[in-house]
């Protein structure tokens, strides 16, 4: 059986630490979206010594940096404004509340740790809808799953096009004979439900599956306007979910038999 399962909110692990995670597992997306609203992180100030910045004065008390591409860089943690060599002399920078500085920069497109391996670009009218708490609403007319934390729904609103391009690549991979999509919602750490698709497989390994997830993935930030992160599994008999999907949810995909 294999899984993407969003973790539990945990300060304790590094949002950075997400971050690089989030690359291969879409649905994480949900996760750091939620911690850079509610958590600290950091913007440098003053002039750095690079000719990757100029200075903007977005407020009359304080002088946020820029890089040259007018995005703002931000930081999880003041060690990353280092990462990568770019910038080289000691910066003096600032820490603010996630959800203030993103209500301050209205308008802005916003790049978190631009430095480091992994990193995010958060553009304007993504910012606006992460600061729109419709954007976290929980929808109603939920079906419960055995598991009181874990709300799946059948999807009311079909995305046509990321299915399409689902179907057509399904027809290439031998492996795939059935796939399955609704939405799913963790109570504990989100208030958005987010995709999730379950794929019924003959045998499959790991580099295969992963290879379909990242495929996945690309539709899925290509053709959903309003959903940012889907979630995939293997249904096996023994999984917890197989039970609800063979029995409530019609197929989207499925191999004809020869």
């Amino acid at each position: 059986m294999a899984a993407l399962q969003l973790p539990k909110y945990n300060k304790a692990i590094a949002l950075s630490q997400v971050i690089e995670e989030m690359v291969n597992n879409p649905s994480l997306y949900a996760t750091v979206y939620l911690r850079l609203l509610k958590e600290d992180i950091y913007v440098i100030v003053g002039a750095p010594n690079t000719r990757e910045f100029y200075a903007s004065n977005f407020d009359s008390n304080v002088s946020i940096m820029q890089l040259k591409n007018g995005n703002i860089p931000v930081f999880t943690d003041p060690d990353h404004i280092y990462d990568g060599g770019v910038i080289h002399k000691e910066v003096d920078y600032m820490k603010v509340k996630g959800r203030s500085f993103f209500e301050l920069m209205l308008g802005a497109t916003v790049e978190v740790n631009p430095f480091s391996k992994a990193q995010i670009t958060l553009k304007p009218d993504l910012i606006a809808s992460l600061l729109d708490t419709s954007f976290f609403t929980l929808k109603k007319n939920t079906l419960d799953n055995t598991n009181q934390d874990i709300t799946i729904n059948r999807t009311n609103n079909t995305p046509l096009v990321f299915l399409e391009h689902s179907i057509q690549y399904f027809d290439s991979i031998p492996s795939v004979y059935k796939a399955y999509i609704a939405t799913i919602l963790d109570k504990k750490i989100e208030n958005k439900p987010h995709y999730i698709i379950a794929l019924e497989c003959s045998e499959i390994d790991k580099k295969e599956l992963t290879r379909i997830i990242n495929k996945l993935s690309k539709f899925c930030m290509e053709d959903l306007k309003n959903e940012h992160f889907i979630e995939v599994i293997t249904l096996e008999k023994n999984h917890p979910y197989y039970s609800f999907f063979i029995s409530n949810i019609i197929p989207f995909y499925m191999k004809p038999t020869p």
